[in-house]
């Protein structure tokens, strides 16, 4: 058996043998393998301090669309970064990364890479925050890889404003509360 204490008055309890990844971000634990996870929480702490909005990153390369996303979710009550290359998003990233969730249309401009390889490139980095990916061109190789690539979920372009607040809402209150978790396995992001 291990204990493993995440913060303070609360720990972890593993039982069996497994694997653990410790990422940089929430100090989340990704635990592989046959292993049962007990959590014992003693007495819960917020994830956030009061009155603090959660971080939202958006890339995609429709400038218009971006600063649509960005009025109607800081109006929503998000803190929001908005990137248009994925090249500029990833060296936007450092180790005090605050998201909560990001964003990220599948299809950006053609000498950019693309949404998929972006997430692909943070789960490598073991960032670990959901992301969601826009697209108006999916098919079910595209979903399949996503998804082994840690997508949170999908939505149709064009999206209603209300099913990106609903999924970046929900995705954003299940990462803080460590619901969430996407362990780095680079076997399952070649399939």
């Amino acid at each position: 058996m291990l204990v493993l204490s995440r913060k303070p008055n609360e720990s972890i309890i593993v039982t069996g043998k497994c694997r653990i990844t410790v990422f940089n971000s929430n100090c989340k634990l990704g635990i592989e393998g046959p292993a049962k996870v007990v959590r014992a929480e003693l007495e819960p702490q917020p994830v956030r301090k009061t009155g603090e909005k959660p971080m939202v990153h958006i890339l995609d390369d429709d400038l218009n669309l971006l600063r649509a996303y960005r009025t109607y979710l800081e109006n929503s009550g998000f803190r929001v970064e908005t990137f248009r290359h994925g090249g500029e998003y990833l060296d936007s990233l450092s180790e005090n990364c605050d998201a909560s969730a990001a964003m990220f249309d599948l299809r950006l401009a053609e000498e950019d890479i693309d949404g998929l390889q972006v997430l692909q490139q943070l789960r490598a980095r073991r960032y670990d925050f959901p992301v969601v990916l826009l697209t108006g061109y999916g098919d079910v190789d595209t979903c399949r890889r996503a998804f082994h690539s840690g997508c949170y979920t999908f939505l149709q372009k064009p999206a209603s404003p209300e099913d990106i607040l609903t999924k970046l809402q929900l995705a954003t209150r299940q990462y803080l509360n460590g619901e969430l978790s996407y362990p780095y396995d680079p076997a399952m992001m070649a399939r």
